[in-house]
């Protein structure tokens, strides 16, 4: 059967959304360097081509995304900035590029939406986002396949059994995870095809036994905004509701299998793994049917069934009362000193996290991240300690023992590294795309998909707000999407049909576009460009880093000082390219040129005491034993409880700890 030229295109656009999904979760994420620099020249390859040579016309940008485009300008601005004041300037760079990724994003978005795509950008993200879990429930099910989470649990005993493949991080998969689920909640009601209808509803146990896998409570609980958000908005509750407690009844089945496979709950391999994988497989893939079977058959009744506004008051005050009834019951004040209390991993370990975190209330650590993060902005409370420079600033004021880059919390992470602007610009940005769509419900008739876009925001932004999916873009992406298809012209072009009343004010989601000043528009290319130049440049320094390394797991240092110097030359105000010369350099006995490598690599990045290490063990090696202890002591200051540090000046001066890479 012959498809018209707009269905082509919006297979297309569904086709490539769910590539690049699952490409970027592929790429652990999106969360390392050579990742994101790759995404970030992409992206912004791709919108200053478009717009130089007329493909993505300025006009079509509305109001609502030149203020979006200029929130998040804000935010990558305010991080480039910070090179001024900041401890670490490659760190400020590859932040830079990071939240200069995301603007180029929403631009590509918006400039590449087209009327009445809505719905194929939103199958792209749900079908991309089932096949990532497609993904990690068959390398934690299989384990012979490559992949999957043996080697993080022994490099991370306390995540052990919790699935982190492909993402490479638990709660970054499951806060993925749940945007999937509600996505597949909003199709198995709202797919114009019985076919796709029941997919959606059959694919949320498979989806649904990840999250338990992942033993993530944030995921869960960003689930749950996810969905009371979507059944709040509607329209066809009944559809909605039906599917997701037929995909939970199938969910709930796989999980109970699941729950009595301790290899498959401790990312196990070997003979029994396998048998207990298959076996959970095997039943998975029949809670699927079930889930499917039992959508195709009531599909009639639960797309006429309509709530009666009755029971629609009944059923929240239900609901409220039930919440009022668990909260109470749940001792708030005991759960908040639990929340607060160190951590308790090892205790959760020997009983297994699928098994004992779900129900733990810990959090963590993230209190004292949180908190610390607060000092750090109280310290610097105008312009904040730098983009990047939590790291190292809870390594020097932790107060409980536990390593940590990021504050588990996008926006008081941002609050201390930046100030007061970067988390309001982003909660601002998080909030134009539901201001602008959702005073109007008349709009929902004709574009239904409005609620789902506004549940994966809130959903999303929960995720942020307790976690660092900030960092990768396969979990944040998704919201960023979102929030362009909100305030770009594919709301705007649908919603001028609806809106026939020319006495209709400005502010109506009709409002027309307007091309901005080009004053603006060229600042916008030139950060564009620099985020471009500064990408390439990233992307070949850790290229040659990565080179470096594997020339001195051969044996070959003058490969590897050779190496080192180009990534030195691609990135001269980065730490990292000149810490891999140095340690080089004391691979091969050059303890002078050694020593003032490293103090060029603290001279950009002072509050790193891995850098003051190397430094005082170069010292001491070269028989400056004053400087050396210098040294040494400073990198206790910056963190006292480094293990490396305490183990190295216990035993100095019998036996030099050299942390040159070796290729593993």
């Amino acid at each position: 059967m012959a498809t018209s030229p707009e269905s082509r295109s919006n297979l297309l656009v569904a086709a490539i959304v769910a590539i690049a999904v699952l490409a970027i979760a592929l790429a652990e994420g999106g969360y390392s360097i050579e990742a994101r620099a790759v995404l970030a020249i992409v992206v912004w390859t791709t919108v200053i081509g478009g717009l130089g040579f007329g493909f993505f016309p300025r006009s079509r940008f509305p109001d609502a995304a030149l203020a979006g485009i200029s929130l998040l300008a804000v935010v990558a601005l305010l991080a480039g900035i910070s090179f001024a004041w900041a401890n670490d300037d490659g760190t400020v760079v590859n932040e830079f590029i990071r939240a200069s990724f995301y603007l180029g994003l929403f631009m590509l978005v918006v400039c590449a939406s087209r009327e009445g795509q809505m719905r194929s950008w939103l199958a792209g993200l749900a079908i991309g986002i089932a096949l990532v879990a497609v993904v990690a429930t068959l390398s934690r099910l299989i384990p012979a396949l490559p992949g999957g989470d043996q080697a993080l649990s022994r490099l991370l005993p306390s995540a052990r059994g919790r699935l982190s493949f492909p993402i490479g991080y638990w709660n970054g998969l499951a806060a993925l995870t749940a945007l999937g689920i509600v996505l597949l909640v909003w199709f198995s009601a709202f797919a114009r095809t019985l076919a796709w209808r029941v997919a959606s509803t059959a694919l949320i146990p498979l989806l649904g036994l990840d999250m338990y896998l992942t033993s993530s409570r944030g995921g869960f609980a960003a689930l749950a905004l996810g969905l009371i958000v979507l059944f709040y908005l509607g329209p066809r509750r009944a559809a909605m509701v039906g599917s997701a407690l037929l995909g939970a009844i199938g969910a709930g089945l796989a999980i109970a299998l699941a729950s009595g496979q301790p290899a498959v709950l401790d990312a196990a391999s070997g003979h029994d793994a396998t048998t207990q994988g298959v076996l959970v497989l095997v039943g998975t893939l029949g809670a699927i049917a079930l889930a499917g079977a039992a959508r195709f058959l009531l599909d009639r009744e639960l797309l006429a069934y309509r709530f009666p506004p009755h029971r629609k008051r009944l059923a929240a005050g239900v609901g409220i009362a039930v919440v009022v009834i668990g909260v109470i019951a749940a001792d708030p004040p005991a759960r908040f000193d639990e929340f607060k209390s160190v951590p308790v991993t090892e205790r959760l370990v020997k009983q297994g996290f699928v098994s004992a975190h779900l129900t733990n209330g810990n959090g963590t650590g993230r209190w004292q991240f949180w908190g610390a993060a607060l000092n750090a902005f109280g310290s610097q409370p105008i312009h904040g300690i730098g983009a990047g420079g939590f790291g190292n600033y809870w390594n020097e004021h932790a107060d409980i023992n536990q390593p940590a880059r990021d504050a588990h919390s996008l926006y008081i992470e941002q609050l201390g590294e930046l100030g007061i602007l970067a988390p309001l610009a982003l909660i601002g940005f998080l909030l134009l795309g539901p201001v602008r769509a959702l005073p109007d419900r008349r709009i929902f008739e004709e574009q239904g998909e409005i609620p789902a876009l506004v549940a994966v925001i809130a959903s999303a932004a929960l995720s942020a707000g307790i976690d660092w999916t900030w960092e990768l873009p396969a979990v944040f992406g998704p919201v960023v999407v979102a929030v362009a298809l909100l305030c770009g012209p594919t709301l705007v072009l649908a919603a001028r049909a609806h809106f026939t009343d020319s006495s209709k004010s400005a502010t109506t989601p009709g409002r027309a576009s307007r091309r901005g000043p080009s004053v603006w528009w060229a600042a916008l290319i030139v950060l564009g460009a620099v985020t471009w130049l500064l990408a390439w440049s990233s992307l070949l320094s850790q290229r040659s880093i990565d080179s470096s390394q594997q020339a001195v797991a051969d044996n070959d240092l003058p490969k590897a000082a050779d190496d080192a110097r180009d990534a030195i030359a691609l990135q001269p105000w980065a730490s990292e390219p000149r810490l891999q010369l140095a340690l080089v350099q004391e691979n091969a006995a050059d303890l002078k040129q050694a020593d003032q490598t490293i103090q060029e690599a603290i001279d950009r990045a002072p509050n790193s005491w891995e850098l003051w290490f190397v430094r005082a063990r170069i010292a001491i090696a070269a028989k400056r034993q004053q400087l050396g202890l210098t040294a040494l002591k400073r990198a206790a200051e910056l963190n006292p409880r480094a293990p490396p540090v305490l183990k190295y000046a216990k035993r100095l001066g019998l036996q030099v700890f050299n942390t040159v890479n070796r290729g593993g």
